[in-house]
């Protein structure tokens, strides 16, 4: 069976949307046959958290994002990588 990759891209200034995404990622590794990378959107505040560069996206199967919006537009750290 093929691996399917899979990036878990957060932003997260307060730490909200990291706790989402760790528990999004500890589900993801429930599921046979998925590989699950945890990456940031933003210079890396924990070391064992990668710092996702553009050309990256393309290495994926596919993605799961969460980013916090501030007075209803995306977070400007953002918006560099989509």
């Amino acid at each position: 069976m093929a691996v399917t990759k899979v990036y878990v891209v957060y932003y997260s200034l307060y730490g909200h949307v990291e706790i989402v995404a760790q528990e999004v990622l500890q589900g993801a590794n429930t599921v046979q046959g998925v590989e699950e990378t945890l990456m940031m959107k933003a210079p890396p505040k924990a070391s064992d958290v990668a710092e996702i560069k553009p050309q990256q996206l393309s290495e994926a199967d596919g993605f799961l994002f969460g980013f916090p919006s501030r007075f209803w537009y995306d977070a400007s750290t953002v918006l560099g990588l989509l």
